[in-house]
């Protein structure tokens, strides 16, 4: 990939490449594994999986993880009626975005292989998690730096 289209801030430049190889590479091992039958995508209340789809839907997952990494660049510009993030903040955002679809690829591909119903459970709260927690981590970043100049920029 190349360095340009990468967040400029180094720990989320690791925090994306990181989730964008960890869904690519369960991607390959959900849709190479001897595991039988489709991929689970879709579970009742009761947590039994009611859905199901091909292993392409571990790529068709792991893409946007890939694609997320380059947004932060999006989340910069300034645009009528609408304020632009900072760096940090956008670096954060996009790094957030590459890990929400690199988790839902390794959910699905872990549940392939360990049919727990505690898996979609823990996605969905890493999902979560992964929203609030790297945009306070950028706020503290920032917060750190007395509020100067993005030091990326």
């Amino acid at each position: 990939m190349k360095r340009r289209l990468l967040p400029p801030a180094p720990l989320w430049r690791r925090v994306s490449l990181a989730a964008g190889a960890a869904g690519l590479l369960f991607a390959l091992a959900g849709s190479l594994a001897p595991a039988e039958g489709p991929v689970a995508i879709h579970w009742a209340a009761d947590g039994s999986p009611n859905g199901f789809a091909g292993p392409w839907i571990l790529w068709a997952l792991a893409l946007p993880a890939l694609l997320a990494i380059p947004s932060w660049k999006s989340l910069t510009k300034r645009r009528p009626g609408q304020a632009p993030l900072s760096l940090e903040v956008a670096c954060a955002f996009s790094s957030a975005l590459a890990a929400a679809f690199a988790a839902v690829t390794v959910s699905l591909a872990l549940y392939r292989f360990f049919p727990v119903p505690a898996i979609p459970l823990a996605a969905a709260g890493a999902v979560f998690l992964v929203f609030v927690l790297f945009p306070l981590a950028a706020w503290l970043r920032r917060r750190r730096r007395g509020g100067r100049k993005d030091p990326y920029a």
